[in-house]
């Protein structure tokens, strides 16, 4: 009896171990504006395009002379899509 009881649980706790992992779960993502955001600190101008799932976030660091775009990727992840130099701007 306990041996049935083990093909039971044995296929529930291999789903409970590949959800949890190594603190990095299948659902999890991942945010290149974290480490952006911990660089620069926060934007001095942020523009947001979403239309039809395509979304984009563009941050402005006038002062600095640069800005970042972000796309989200269809599984969630924010990747960095773009970075862009000019003269820096006081505002």
């Amino acid at each position: 009896m306990k041996a049935r009881r083990y093909t039971r649980i044995m296929p529930l706790l291999l789903v409970i171990a590949f959800l949890v992992g190594c603190g990095s779960g299948p659902f999890e993502t991942e945010d290149a504006r974290d480490e952006i955001r911990a660089q620069y600190g926060p934007p001095e101008e942020v523009n947001t395009y979403d239309s039809e799932g395509y979304w984009t976030e563009t941050w402005w660091y006038w002062s600095r002379g640069v800005s970042f775009t972000f796309v989200r990727e269809a599984y969630g992840d924010i990747d960095l899509e773009s970075t862009y130099t000019f003269s820096p701007i006081t505002l």
